[in-house]
């Protein structure tokens, strides 16, 4: 029988989604007995046991190709702590949801956060994120649909629209529980898709 373990999933969401997941990362892991918190990126602080934990999840969205300045800076700040850590990564695009072509660019802004910041988690992956025209101003909901339309996704903005693979987040779970585990992870890039 394994120990009870415990998991933080720190997330940096900017319009809901990667939140949504991380929510939903921590069900399987609580039902398989862990101690889980999820907590907003920038309130890591708040977090006594962070460093001790069996493993730390962090996600974060991508926008304009790149991952926001706050992620950067925390595992700038950490990242030989994280090395010492089990650490499972997601990123959340509305790229990793489209052609071949468009979640290859989507690892490709992942795999370049990694290289900028010197630092390569052992278990990473990229999931398609969602339009929430509904909560976007208008003017972030114009540019959505914009974007939408030359990708050839949805752009009717009366209703939102989500494109994750929860069958795709629960193999990264099962990763990242491997790595809770001392196991070694099911999969060390699963493209989430």
């Amino acid at each position: 029988m394994t120990s009870m373990k415990t998991i933080h999933v720190l997330f940096d969401s900017q319009h809901g989604q990667t939140m949504r997941i991380a929510q939903r990362i921590a069900q399987p892991l609580i039902a398989k007995g862990a101690t889980v918190r999820v907590t907003p990126l920038q309130d890591y602080e708040q977090l006594r046991d962070l460093w001790s934990a069996d493993c730390v999840i962090l996600g974060g969205s991508i926008h304009d190709g790149y991952h926001s300045g706050p992620l950067m800076a925390f595992v700038e700040r950490h990242r030989r702590k994280l090395e010492d850590t089990p650490v499972g990564f997601f990123s959340v695009s509305l790229s990793a949801g489209g052609t071949e072509g468009d979640r290859e660019e989507a690892m490709g802004y992942m795999e370049r956060f990694f290289e900028e910041l010197d630092w390569r988690p052992a278990v990473r992956s990229i999931f398609a994120g969602a339009l929430r025209y509904r909560q976007y101003s208008w003017v972030t909901r114009f540019m959505m649909k914009w974007i939408a339309k030359k990708r050839g996704i949805a752009t009717d903005t009366k209703k939102n629209h989500e494109y994750t693979d929860w069958q795709a987040v629960e193999r990264f779970v099962e990763s990242c529980w491997g790595l809770a585990c001392d196991a070694s992870p099911v999969a060390e890039i699963e493209p989430g898709i």
